[in-house]
């Protein structure tokens, strides 16, 4: 069974190309996830060594560096990952080794070692991208060099005893990047995260027998924020189904003088039951949830600086009915937490450096169908409402952004279909429209913007790409992309356009040997404007080379 995030990570890739790296801020604020309710499906927290963002043995490259619209902190990671798990593929060499460079500056570099065998998991990953653009400066109107870079440097090791496996992974996330300033041209900031984790158990893949799994992991973000995450899995088959149940403390605190000691921790329960009867499919469970938080909140005019609880049920649940491999019409109630903390904010905005602020949460309702063809055709179509508490960015006059929770409303519909025949083309395609309404009578202060202008929520988003692949050793993509205009906030409580864009890439990756092997790949090909964030411009037209060592 693959864990709850590979789900999403599935699923996304589904809707758009996946990237190894992604240095921009994707565009859903919703984490859905493809899930056929099976016994063997259970969701879990199973931690298992990825080679993220470093190694893709699949034929597709695979790895893009484009503009995109925002994401929302559900589901985001500092560098989205498009990895493989040490369980899943073997690695014919232990050493891997990518370069590349480009223009605009452009840097690129990824290394790992995998010195695993079959009961024990070793390894070293090192990623890093770097962009040296000279960029615009929004108060002298001169331009500067301002690099943009994310580094990364982790180990993982494991071992299997028997039915149970112990696994370990430590990372250090080191980003610099330059800021806008008004008193000079821009300044340089470091960003550090130090995660460890460490879990014992099952990995739920045969129910016939108590699974049991415990994980603990945690870190230090920023030398300022600190945080941490206990799990317990629980689980086992009754009857025609399973009964699996996870407990979960998750947390974050600070002692810091500017954020005066805030913090935020919430305890929960999650049990649910799945089954499939026949054709009927049932994954039924529900989360409790009690949540502390103390830090800056509004109400009306006022601010305060106190604690207070939360306490709520998130639904978990999913209905399937199989009419056949190719229709499977579902309904889906499902719902999670955020993270407002500093380290949170700076996931989904590296400038953003305003008070820490409470979970944001958000509820799916929504339904449809999806289905799949002899290994050829998978779709997805669903149409749904989701009841969110969103992170809203102002843009400050310092050229930072502060956040604040905003309450919506959104309906949604989408579709994703991806088609591969084996004479070795590829189609993948996606659309999005999302309807956004704010729940103004909850907006916590008069001084903050009514609208959910700063959730960088994109109304319409399309997506295509085709690909070939020639006897595993050409492989093409060309592909599109197309965002609507959405808008961002600043502190005078202006609304600004961002505007829409359409991005054009291909990539095209040569083979030798099995060991070495050369890519190109263009980005922004149309060379349209897009903002990483408001007042930070994404590339334009962009190229990038390099080549892939296994060895």
């Amino acid at each position: 069974m693959k864990s709850y995030m590979i789900l999403c990570c599935a699923l996304v890739a589904v809707a758009q190309t996946a990237r190894a790296q992604n240095p921009t801020i994707d565009q859903q604020i919703e984490v859905t996830r493809q899930y056929v309710p099976e016994v063997e499906g259970a969701r879990k927290l199973d931690y298992r060594p990825r080679m993220n963002d470093t190694v893709m043995l699949k034929p597709e490259i695979d790895y893009a560096i484009r503009p995109t619209p925002w994401r929302s902190v559900f589901g985001t990671e500092p560098i989205a990952p498009v990895g493989i798990s040490t369980a899943e593929y073997a690695r014919p060499y232990p050493y891997y080794l990518r370069l590349g460079g480009g223009y605009p500056g452009q840097s690129l570099l990824d290394f790992a070692v995998d010195k695993s065998t079959r009961t024990t998991r070793f390894g070293v990953l090192l990623n890093h991208y770097g962009e040296w653009q000279r960029r615009q400066i929004p108060v002298t109107e001169g331009a500067s060099l301002m690099p943009w870079t994310t580094n990364d440097v982790g180990i993982y090791a494991g071992r299997d005893f028997g039915r149970q496996s112990l696994d370990f992974r430590a990372d250090l996330q080191l980003d610099y990047f330059d800021a806008f300033r008004l008193t000079d041209t821009r300044q340089g900031y470091f960003n550090q995260d130090l995660d460890v984790r460490i879990g014992y158990g099952d990995d739920f893949t045969d129910l016939s027998r108590f699974n049991y799994r415990v994980a603990l992991s945690g870190g230090i973000a920023q030398l300022a924020v600190g945080y941490g995450r206990a799990e317990v899995n629980l689980g086992g088959r009754v009857g025609d189904g399973a009964l699996l149940g996870d407990v979960i403390f998750d947390g974050w605190w600070t002692s810091s003088e500017a954020s005066a000691g805030s913090c935020d921790w919430y305890v929960a329960l999650a049990p649910r039951y799945e089954a499939t009867f026949g054709r009927f499919g049932l994954h039924a469970g529900l989360g409790v949830y009690v949540n502390r938080y103390k830090g800056i909140r509004h109400a009306g005019d006022e601010t305060y600086n106190d604690a207070f609880y939360r306490f709520f049920i998130l639904p978990d649940i999913d209905l399937s009915y199989k009419v056949a491999d190719a229709f499977v019409p579902y309904l889906r109630a499902d719902g999670e937490q955020g993270d407002g903390s500093y380290r949170g904010q700076h996931m989904f905005n590296p400038y953003a450096q305003g008070d820490q602020v409470q979970r944001p949460r958000i509820m799916h309702f929504g339904g449809g169908f999806r289905g799949q063809a002899a290994s050829i055709l998978t779709y997805d179509v669903q149409v749904g409402y989701s009841l969110a508490e969103v992170l809203n960015f102002k843009l400050m006059e310092n050229a930072w952004f502060d956040a604040f929770i905003t309450p919506i409303d959104l309906f949604y519909v989408d579709a994703d279909v991806k088609l591969r025949l084996p004479v070795g083309f590829s189609l993948e395609a996606g659309v999005r429209y999302n309807d956004i309404h704010p729940r103004t009578d909850r907006i916590a202060s008069a001084t903050e913007v009514v609208m959910p202008v700063g959730t960088g929520i994109t109304p319409l988003l399309v997506t295509g790409a085709v690909g070939y692949a020639w006897r595993d050793k050409v492989f093409v993509k060309v592909g599109v992309e197309y965002a609507s205009q959405r808008y961002a906030a600043t502190d005078t409580n202006l609304y600004v356009a961002v505007p829409g864009y359409v991005d054009l890439w291909a990539e095209v990756m040569f083979k030798p040997t099995r060991k070495v092997g050369v890519f190109v790949r263009g980005g922004n090909l149309l060379n349209q404007t897009n903002y990483r964030y408001l007042v930070y411009r994404a590339l334009g037209a962009n190229v990038m080379a390099g080549a892939t060592f296994s060895f």
